[in-house]
């Protein structure tokens, strides 16, 4: 990118690149930086560097190091049709996949999602356990898989669109899993019971519960413990629809498998 001296100079001499003006960490050199440099620049012009600086800094932001596009553009011009091609429909799909989900979460929460919430999912809690069926879940409440009621109306006309647990609201996939009187009494109980076992307070937020995004910096035991009580326990409202506080309070009524300690088939820290 190019900081010009001035907007309407036409001399290719007079133009400076980003590269050139600014340090390791991408900030803009002092004026007696860029002398030493061996760039003569005057204080009037160097105040229309800084200012572009500002601006294009602010509005698009400047990477330090050559991007993969970059790459592509100072590489050599063979096969550089091509290489953008391929490039250009790596980012559309990669941003069309990303895109949908995270604006409708977005709704669900109220308040934009930020990508490194996204990634935490993919890159952390998918290594946190060995269960198959918490990686299915997941990926079935990410993209919004399950079935809900008012869903299931739209596609088969005579099926009731009422909320199966309250019985008395709309059944959207959001108010199933978290608007629902019944279902929030269901997580309440869960949060008080993580919090008796961790020793501290969890934060009563939707993208905790539902997508496992915790963005406090517990220690490895307890994010294990955590993601996988929370895995438990909705696995337990998929078997059972039904599944109520009064329900699943009583471990006679919680399946074997999901008797066992939390952390049983949790990977061992190393």
């Amino acid at each position: 990118m190019e900081a010009m001296f001035h907007p309407n100079t036409m001399d290719i001499s007079k133009k400076l690149k980003y590269h050139q003006i600014l340090n390791k960490e991408g900030k803009l050199k002092s004026i007696y930086e860029l002398e030493a440099q061996g760039l003569s620049i005057d204080q009037w012009s160097y105040l229309q560097v800084a200012m572009r600086y500002d601006r294009d800094a602010k509005e698009f932001g400047l990477e330090i190091k050559n991007t993969q596009l970059d790459k592509i553009f100072l590489g050599q011009e063979k096969n550089m049709i091509s290489k953008l091609y391929n490039y250009l429909i790596e980012f559309n799909l990669t941003e069309e996949i990303v895109k949908g989900p995270m604006i409708v979460w977005a709704n669900f929460f109220g308040y934009n999602i930020n990508l490194n919430d996204w990634e935490e999912i993919w890159h952390k809690n998918l290594t946190l356990t060995k269960s198959v069926s918490y990686k299915e879940n997941l990926y079935k409440m990410l993209y919004r898989w399950h079935l809900a009621p008012s869903r299931l109306a739209k596609m088969y006309p005579k099926v009731n669109s009422t909320c199966w647990k309250c019985k008395g609201n709309n059944g959207t996939f959001f108010h199933l899993w978290w608007k629902c009187p019944e279902i929030t009494k269901f997580w309440i109980r869960i949060k008080v019971w993580i919090e008796e076992i961790i020793q501290d307070r969890l934060k009563w937020k939707l993208e905790l519960f539902l997508l496992g995004i915790i963005k406090r910096d517990y220690s490895l035991r307890v994010r294990y413990l955590i993601i996988h009580i929370l895995m438990n326990f909705t696995g337990i409202l998929l078997e059972k629809p039904q599944c109520t506080t009064s329900i699943f309070c009583h471990s006679e009524n919680i399946p074997m498998s999901r008797k066992r300690k939390p952390y049983i088939e949790i990977k061992r820290e190393r």
